[in-house]
């Protein structure tokens, strides 16, 4: 429960939320001139802080102007209360004006104070007031991170009054669209209001309970909370509250078609003074309007209010501006702050220095020469002492940089050792075939000439020849796969001889040709049960270009190997599918550029890639693949290979569909 300075506190509340519009600017015009009157001491620093808070939710400019001259006095004096209601009440005005940096400062500031010099309340209202900064800022999450803290603060000491808080957690969990927690809280902090009879006047509570029923499409509670929270709103003061409850009110009805009345409430915010000073809701209303206008044919009235919606946005963003300029002034005024504390302490280290030279003087000459000897002795030690340690420290920082350069070269060497045991595969793969034909047809021609010996015995020469022509036969295939794998072998031997980094004119479709097979044999190798369909859209006017082979064969190779990755772990229906195409372009020249170009694209029908991970595909070491299974050097290599042969690599992906790396050469 609350303590009996806390009780008298609300109680004041109350009453001054109580008063008529009228009575209220009475009494702060009373405030004012006891404030004014008063000479520069505590009573004035407080009677300021206050009159900063009253104006905190109907002019928050004013509202500045006093918890400035609250917080200098209130430091001048070394008076921490009212410094700390000045910096909260400060929080709450730019937060309202806009300035989320400065009201985050403040807020931030109230906070540290509030744990040292305030109350327990203080507290709850500091971190609560910040809460309330990250909500007009758009970041609901930080927000009730806060509102969290406070729950936890007020459970301990004032577990019956979690109103306040249960509405800034209603508040966040409705811009979140979690539209349960929303109305949990909302309905918490209303039966609370009720049970202390204080639902006639905190009026915050109506258009966050109103809106979480909306959201819920429970009009009729929407549209009785909406109605009583501008009656509420109206009898405390709070012009925010009552916008907000006409827009809401409005929106409800636009949603359910009844336009006039969308278009009744939303013109009573217009009417409306307040509506002036809160632009972000006048800004909704407008807009509104417009809609309903537009969708009732009515273009003439939705122009009108199209343009007051341009100007109201045009201000919101000069007002923007301004708020960067009062930052860059604040910055500034802190830099000069910083600086002259900066000088003043360098001041004072000086006649600190030059009081402990002094004592320094007076002693050596008091204690003789031993006293300097052994303080030489101490700083030697000292230097020593400090000499090791930086040098153990540099020692320690070397054998990082040689370990993370061994790692390093650990990972390209297994990148280039992967691709090796997939390009040795596929070679394996292609050789077997004919040397399958070579071993079976050699098998078959021995037992063939052991039977046409023993034709040749019995003296049936008929037959014997015939064998002899079987032989013959056999002889001509075992010699074309011979050659089969000699060509093989050959095609192997020019891409491994020493001419890497030469370019020489080569066959573009034969190579992206000889390298899908060698890629599609050498997944199959691993991976028996791998089947995929292979489509080829090769252009016969490509023809040979001047390019490395050898570099373009390896980017090849990785790009098929990625895709066979992809399509052997896809999750989405169909069968896997890897297009190759190739294609000659024309452009027209600029800058005597070249016209031709050299299209080369590798698709596949795996699972995609993620728009958050496109932008780092070809950052090196990174991977999509489980570790293990890739260094995720493969794409950043080939990205350095295809931009030294004057070429581009793009990505194309869309994430459950596909994946396209699309590389293109000047010719």
């Amino acid at each position: 429960m609350w303590n009996s300075s806390v009780r008298i506190y609300l109680l004041i509340l109350i009453f001054l939320f109580s008063f008529s519009a009228n009575a209220q600017n009475n009494w702060i015009d009373s405030i004012k001139r006891v404030a004014f009157s008063q000479k520069p001491d505590s009573v004035k620093a407080y009677l300021l802080s206050q009159i900063c808070y009253y104006y905190g939710y109907s002019d928050p400019d004013t509202s500045v102007k006093y918890g400035q001259q609250a917080l200098v006095l209130s430091e001048k004096l070394n008076y921490q209360p009212g410094a700390l209601n000045a910096l909260m009440g400060l929080t709450n005005a730019y937060s309202f004006i806009g300035n989320y940096p400065m009201s985050l400062d403040y807020g931030l500031r109230a906070i540290k104070l509030a744990k040292t010099a305030g109350t327990q309340l203080d507290n709850v209202i500091a971190v609560s007031n910040v809460g309330i900064c990250y909500h007009l800022m758009g970041d609901y999450n930080a927000e009730i991170k806060y509102m969290q803290a406070s729950v936890d603060m007020v459970k301990q000491t004032f577990p019956d009054s979690m109103a306040f808080i249960y509405t800034g957690l209603a508040m966040a969990f409705n811009d979140l669209n979690q539209h349960d927690s929303a109305l949990f809280y909302a309905r918490k902090s209303y039966y609370q209001l009720v049970d202390w009879k204080l639902d006639n006047i905190f009026s915050s509570i109506y258009p966050q309970l109103a809106k979480a029923y909306f959201n819920k499409a429970a009009y009729d509670s929407a549209v009785f909370y909406f109605h009583k929270g501008i009656r509420v709103s109206i009898g405390s003061n709070i012009l925010i509250d009552e916008i907000d409850c006409y827009n809401g009110i409005a929106r409800l009805y636009n949603t359910l078609g009844v336009t006039d009345s969308a278009i009744w409430y939303a013109n009573k915010i217009l009417s409306e003074k307040s509506g002036i000073s809160y632009r972000d809701g006048l800004f909704k209303a407008v807009t509104l309007l417009a809609s309903v206008y537009e969708s009732k044919n009515k273009p003439d009235s939705a122009l009108k209010y199209l343009k007051i919606a341009v100007g109201i946005k045009d201000s919101l963003f000069n007002r923007q501006k301004n708020i960067a300029i009062q930052n860059l002034e604040y910055q500034e005024k802190q830099k000069q702050i910083e600086l002259e504390n900066s000088k003043k302490d360098y001041q004072d280290n000086l006649k600190l220095w030059g009081l402990i030279g002094g004592l320094i003087i007076l002693l050596s000459v008091a204690i003789l020469l031993w006293r300097n000897n052994q303080q030489k002795n101490k700083d030697y030690k000292l230097l020593d002492a400090q000499k090791k340690e930086t040098d153990h420290q540099k020692q320690k920082v070397e054998q990082s940089l040689t370990e993370l350069k061994t790692a390093q070269a650990q990972l390209i060497q297994s990148e280039k050792m992967a691709s090796l045991g997939v390009l040795t595969a596929g070679i394996a793969h292609e050789i077997q075939n004919p040397l399958n034909f070579v071993n079976n047809f050699s098998d078959i021609n021995t037992e063939l000439i052991g039977e046409m010996q023993i034709e040749m015995d019995k003296g049936n020469i008929v037959d014997a020849k015939e064998i002899s022509n079987n032989i013959k036969q056999n002889e001509q295939k075992i010699n074309a796969q011979g050659k089969r794998a000699d060509a093989i072998v050959k095609g192997m031997l020019q891409h491994s001889q020493n001419k890497s980094g030469v370019k020489e004119l080569t066959d573009i479709n034969a190579l992206v040709d000889e390298y899908l097979r060698l890629a599609y044999h050498g997944h199959r190798a691993k991976d028996k049960t791998f089947n995929a369909v292979l489509e080829m859209d090769l252009d016969p006017t490509v023809g040979s270009v001047m390019i490395v082979p050898q570099d373009i064969g390896r980017v090849m190779l990785n790009l098929y190997n990625n895709s066979f990755y992809a399509v052997s772990e896809k999750n989405s229906p169909g069968e896997p599918k890897l297009t190759v195409k190739t294609k000659r372009i024309s452009r027209p020249a600029t800058n005597n550029s070249k016209t031709e170009y050299l299209i080369i694209s590798v698709k596949d029908n795996g699972d995609g890639i993620s728009e958050k991970l496109k932008e780092k595909i070809f950052q090196p070491f990174f991977t999509t693949k489980p570790t293990g299974q890739g260094t995720g050097l493969g794409l950043s290599l080939s990205y350095d290979i295809i931009k030294s042969n004057d070429g581009t690599i793009q990505l194309n992906s869309k994430e459950g569909e596909y994946t396209e790396f699309v590389i293109e050469f000047p010719v």
